[in-house]
């Protein structure tokens, strides 16, 4: 049986409403005058600081909230932490990290270093968040990734190539640190970011609180080379085979996505649509993913 569920308006705050609001200082607030506006994105040069002030670089901070997210706590900068002096930019990428079985946290990174490559790795912590520690390098011309771990407790990095229309993995046996070298995988991609999850439930955890192991994953992403027709597949042996057609979540323009397994056992998937088109959510099954055709 076909269980999607479909919110069929834009989330608040998405970079298309806001995109929409001048903002001061913006040329639409002062007709008359000429503005310049100068920013710090992921392709600009390095400061070759790493300090808490610096205007040169982006910054990796975090907000805790320990009432489900009715309150939040002040931003907590990482960045002498977690970035190389010498590496020129770097952000988190967009979707979610993971807790593995040993209760470490991991968070995918994206980084370019002092020539300018682009890379995947992760930072992690050992200690429920208070410190951080960034990891090596799990590819180079490599973008956005996501973190799992599989049912031997490797940590394997799905990534978006810059350039290659393929997914491309690597593997951690250290708990997302080090990788052996990146490798492309038989999942076409329109390089765009794209999300792995594990499927286990919030109450699908061990003696030490952390989540257990499971070889069933979940893939969504485009399942060719441009950005449209959004698809989830399925694999239960640990990302060796996927279910070949997967589901058609969203036919049509379909971008960045991201997932997460509810208390009952069904997923939440978060994509955008289009350029402006807005973000939606829809609830389904893995037995939807495992019986549906996309054609």
């Amino acid at each position: 049986m076909r269980s999607v569920v479909r919110t069929r308006r834009p989330v608040r705050g998405t970079a298309a409403s806001a995109a929409a609001q001048p903002s001061p200082g913006s040329g639409s607030a002062r007709a008359n005058q000429r503005v310049s506006v100068v920013g710090i994105g992921f392709w600009s040069d390095g400061s070759g600081l790493n300090t808490p002030d610096d205007k040169g670089s982006l910054h990796v901070r975090y907000i805790k909230s320990t009432d489900d997210g009715q309150s939040w706590g002040e931003p907590v900068e990482l960045n002498p932490q977690v970035k190389k002096p010498e590496w020129q930019q770097l952000f988190v990428s967009s979707g979610h990290g993971i807790q593995a079985s040993d209760g470490r946290l991991i968070q995918p990174i994206a980084y370019r270093d002092e020539e300018g490559v682009s890379h995947a790795a992760n930072i992690h912590s050992d200690d429920g968040g208070a410190t951080w520690t960034h990891g090596e390098s799990a590819g180079s011309t490599i973008n956005e990734s996501k973190a799992v771990e599989r049912s031997n407790g490797d940590i394997v990095q799905n990534m978006r190539h810059d350039t290659e229309p393929r997914r491309h993995y690597a593997t951690s046996r250290d708990g997302g640190a080090t990788f052996d070298e990146a490798t492309p995988t038989a999942i076409t991609d329109a390089r765009c970011n794209a999300d792995e999850i594990s499927h286990l439930r919030p109450t699908d955890v061990g003696a030490n609180g952390a989540p257990q192991r499971t070889a069933t994953a979940l893939y969504s992403g485009n399942p060719g080379e441009k950005r449209e027709d959004l698809t989830v597949r399925l694999s239960r042996d640990d990302g060796a085979t996927w279910n070949s057609d997967g589901a058609l979540l969203a036919p049509g323009e379909a971008g960045y996505s991201t997932m997460a397994v509810l208390n009952d056992g069904s997923v939440a998937n978060l994509y955008e649509v289009g350029a402006d088109g807005g973000i939606f959510f829809s609830r389904f099954t893995t037995d939807w993913v495992a019986s549906a055709h996309r054609h």
